[in-house]
């Protein structure tokens, strides 16, 4: 198993690391799989999931289109430990994630050689750009950046933005984790992957998702809400000196952070980001576009969407 301390307090962290298979014939390979030079694919989880949420996206990725995928879990989700033993009274802040994000992009050395695409949703968004505000070793490795409904520059109402959903929204989620988390996680999937995106999954996946939800510490759980509830981006200007492109994927059934906040304030700030808008999908719908379908039980709006989503970001993938 692929594990690194974390420097901040030694907490342990877990990581997969995929390489196309260079022998045998790939399934369903395309075109340009065996091109040289592709960056390294970067994977940051949304709340409240593991980096399993991308393995039905990371797969084909890896042995279809040929691209190296590394696959982080976040400290408290997966294999990674909450806190570490050098430091247990450590305040564990966004901060924190985005240094440990550095440090296994460091010790994996993607930031090297053919460098990397960092691919975030929601939270993942803001690990991304703090790691590369705060390492410049990160920041001169990265080709560019996927994300999935980020969740930018805060997913809440404050006086600086009026839209999203209110502090008593977050509070009464709170509540209930504290009450009956298995229960709140299961209630919560609808409203992250919105009407059409839970229309995609079948049972058993529905059942993965809460599973991979529910099998994280319960108090990384709470806290981490805590976490993105406290780091508005709104006065993040410094972006404006990367050079590298950002693909920006959001829904406009965006309940968590509608599109005129997110995208337009990464547009405000990142002049060469390139923004693309899906009709009704919601907030982690975006998640699940390059899943399989099942059956007839999705839209046509639904089949549209994953079929563009999936030309838009190997098209960005490859001119990276």
């Amino acid at each position: 198993m692929p594990f690194i301390t974390s420097k901040v307090d030694g907490a342990r962290l877990f990581y997969r690391d995929y390489s196309p298979s260079k022998k045998g014939p790939a399934f369903k390979p395309a075109e340009d799989r065996d091109a040289s030079g592709k960056p390294t694919l970067v994977f940051a989880a949304a709340w409240p999931f593991s980096s399993k949420m991308y393995d039905h996206i990371m797969l084909p990725l890896c042995e279809s289109h040929g691209f190296r995928c590394l696959a982080i879990d976040r400290r408290g989700y997966g294999g990674s430990h909450w806190a570490g033993p050098s430091k247990p009274d450590q305040d564990i802040d966004y901060d924190t994630f985005a240094d440990d994000l550095a440090h296994v992009l460091d010790v994996t050395g993607v930031s090297k050689e053919d460098g990397f695409v960092g691919i975030g949703a929601s939270l993942g968004c803001g690990e991304f750009l703090l790691a590369l505000h705060r390492h410049p070793e990160v920041q001169s490795g990265c080709r560019g950046l996927v994300f999935l409904g980020n969740s930018l520059p805060i997913p809440l109402q404050t006086s600086r933005k009026s839209t999203g959903p209110p502090r008593s929204f977050w509070d009464s989620l709170l509540e209930r984790l504290r009450n009956d988390r298995y229960e709140a996680l299961a209630n919560s999937l609808p409203y992250i992957f919105g009407e059409e995106g839970s229309k995609m999954l079948s049972s058993f996946e529905v059942r993965r998702y809460e599973d991979i939800a529910m099998s994280a510490d319960p108090f990384a759980l709470e806290r981490t809400v805590q976490i993105f509830l406290d780091r508005d981006f709104t006065d993040l200007t410094e972006e404006r000196r990367f050079k590298f492109p950002l693909l920006i994927l959001h829904g406009d059934a965006d309940a968590a952070n509608p599109v005129e906040s997110g995208p337009g304030f990464i547009r405000a700030n990142w002049p060469n980001a390139k923004v693309n808008v899906y009709e009704g999908a919601a907030h982690g719908e975006l998640r699940l576009l390059f899943q399989r379908f099942n059956g007839n039980n999705h839209s046509a709006i639904a089949a549209t969407h994953k079929e563009r989503c999936l030309e838009d970001v190997i098209t960005f993938l490859n001119s990276c």
